[in-house]
């Protein structure tokens, strides 16, 4: 018979809610290791009291009072579910008084939260190789490599502080190599307040976050292994990894590619280069054309959510009359 059977429907409740205290504890601790720097051992947060407080019964014992199974077997189903070796069980006293209410305190063991996960269909969550940035950390740095050399004055709602320091703290064996970090640049005069009612002072600069050198690499390098990590995230494709875009010579190309900027306005610039020389006839040889494009901010900023490597193959395409 499977374990999970082999325990009555009571066993089951009780082992359940354990669990679910287990992992939102295990959360919990998580959400601390990353706000201050510090893991602690897991005998020191993996301990769940089951008890009354002061405003009323603590989480596991509240939701086994919601199942309507607080009564007095519940010393003999925490002791079952001990003798089976699926959680750990700590009584004592609240005062040293030989009447005193008891304080119990559950550990799950690995055995038993590896039951439930089975009997549940669930997985643990997965491991991420140390330093790895979590999907928030890189939606964060894509932020930052779009910003620039402007540097990002300001990140969207959904990033918050922690999020930010986070990439202002990185570090790869114990040194710190920021992916992000304060430079001061110049801006339009404006004045500064240091604080509530003052009265400030002109300043021509603003200190603004920037992605740092490390950041430009760390990204460049990463961005495939990101990428396949987190799909969901628009993170642009780095200029080491764009792909020489090549197309055969059509007609009288070279004219049209010395008008590119004329024939499509929102170019800012289009250089080209033919190779290898013309013939003797005037028309190009049969080669490849490489052509450098550099978009407009304005084109930049309403092509941010697109595969802007794409849109310029498209555009090409549309200005040669070229069909698939």
């Amino acid at each position: 018979m499977d374990a999970w059977q082999e325990l009555n429907e009571r066993q089951q409740t009780y082992l359940r809610a354990i669990f679910e205290q287990d992992q939102a504890q295990e959360r919990s601790e998580r959400l601390r290791a990353a706000r201050e720097q510090h893991t602690r051992p897991a005998d020191q947060w993996r301990w769940i009291l089951y008890a009354n407080t002061e405003h009323g019964h603590t989480p596991l014992k509240q939701a086994i009072k919601d199942a309507g199974l607080v009564d007095p077997g519940t010393g003999s189903t925490f002791k079952a579910l001990e003798e089976r070796g699926y959680i750990l069980v700590v009584s004592e006293g609240a005062t040293s008084h030989r009447r005193s209410e008891l304080i119990v305190t559950i550990r799950l063991t690995t055995k038993g939260r590896r039951l439930v996960r089975s009997a549940l269909s669930l997985t643990s969550t997965v491991r991420l190789p140390v330093g790895t940035l979590r999907e928030w950390h890189w939606r964060a740095l894509v932020h930052a490599y779009k910003a620039g050399e402007q540097g990002a004055g300001e990140w969207p709602r959904d990033i918050g502080h922690m999020t930010v320091r986070r990439l202002e703290e990185y570090r790869v064996k114990g040194q710190d190599h920021p992916l992000i970090g304060y430079v001061e640049i110049p801006c339009e005069p404006y004045v500064r307040k240091r604080w509530p009612g003052d009265s400030g002072y002109t300043t021509t600069t603003r200190d603004v976050l920037r992605i740092t050198a490390f950041g430009l690499q760390y990204y460049r390098e990463n961005w495939q292994r990101y990428r396949d990590l987190y799909p969901t995230v628009n993170a642009p494709i780095p200029d080491d990894h764009r792909s020489q875009e090549q197309q055969e010579p059509i007609g009288e190309q070279d004219d049209q590619i010395s008008s590119l900027s004329e024939g499509l306005p929102f170019f800012e610039e289009a250089k080209r280069e033919v190779f290898p020389p013309k013939h003797a006839g005037g028309r190009p040889a049969k080669g490849r054309v490489r052509v450098n494009i550099k978009l407009t901010a304005e084109l930049q900023k309403r092509t941010e959510a697109l595969d802007r490597s794409q849109l310029i193959i498209d555009l090409l395409n549309a200005h040669f009359g070229i069909r698939d």
